[in-house]
């Protein structure tokens, strides 16, 4: 996973820091989902956290699709060699080889390294050299392609909205959540995509999605009839709101 490979190449003090702020896993026994109530860790990962016991709460989930979205990537190595930061060593040293100089800064040398500080380090990068266009998502130039609003794969932003949150598990009171897909539709002509785009971010800017917002935030929206789409998830009928 990316999220392993920083923390491998990172001073222990970020790793410390994301330990004891963050978690990043999957839950599905309802035991271990109870406990995670009281972890501050889980709260920020709704896979391994329950919504409120609210029964007559409403959620809207609304996001973008129909835009190409990098959702995976291939990556290659190089060879072993050793990690310039020394910040972690023990007992780190700064010899000046110029005692006499009139440096700016504490010490214009480095640290010597140590006998069994072997050469463990291998850098990895995408993999730009290949491409496989005949699978189904494409893979060009080191990056899988898929479907989402340019930012975010769509198997992730549907990912509790549609599949997670219709589970007990993870929504035990039955929360009724409204999936809303908006295709993306941009005008080429403006640069933000004018009032039909779905980019990330950009989609902020939507007609259809400032509606939907003020009517929810109204209370207008009571319920709102759902049609299945060929996208991940449902599309709401904007025309019945």
């Amino acid at each position: 996973m990316a999220g392993d490979w920083i923390l491998e190449h990172t001073p222990s003090s970020f790793q410390k820091m994301m330990a004891t702020n963050y978690s990043f896993g999957i839950e599905r026994n309802e035991d271990a989902l109870n406990r995670n109530d009281r972890d501050h860790t889980k709260w920020t990962n709704p896979l391994e956290v329950k919504l409120p016991n609210a029964p007559s709460m409403k959620m809207f989930c609304v996001y973008g699709h129909g835009k190409e979205t990098e959702r995976s990537y291939w990556y290659t190595r190089g060879d072993f060699e050793h990690d310039e930061s020394a910040a972690d060593g023990i007992s780190p040293l700064c010899i000046d080889p110029d005692t006499g100089s009139n440096q700016t800064s504490p010490c214009a040398g480095s640290t010597p390294r140590n006998p069994l500080d072997m050469p463990l380090l291998r850098k990895s990068w995408i993999d730009a050299d290949y491409t496989d266009e005949t699978v189904n998502p494409k893979v060009r130039n080191g990056v899988k392609m898929g479907e989402g609003d340019g930012t975010v794969s769509l198997i992730s932003l549907g990912a509790m909205c549609v599949e997670g949150w219709k589970r007990r598990r993870w929504n035990p009171a039955g929360i009724n959540v409204t999936v809303v897909e908006l295709s993306h539709r941009p005008v080429p002509s403006m640069p933000r995509g004018g009032a039909n785009t779905s980019d990330h971010v950009d989609i902020l800017g939507s007609t259809t999605l400032n509606e939907i917002i003020v009517k929810v935030a109204t209370g207008v929206v009571k319920s709102a009839k759902v049609i299945y789409s060929r996208a991940y998830g449902f599309r709401m009928d904007t025309a019945s709101l």
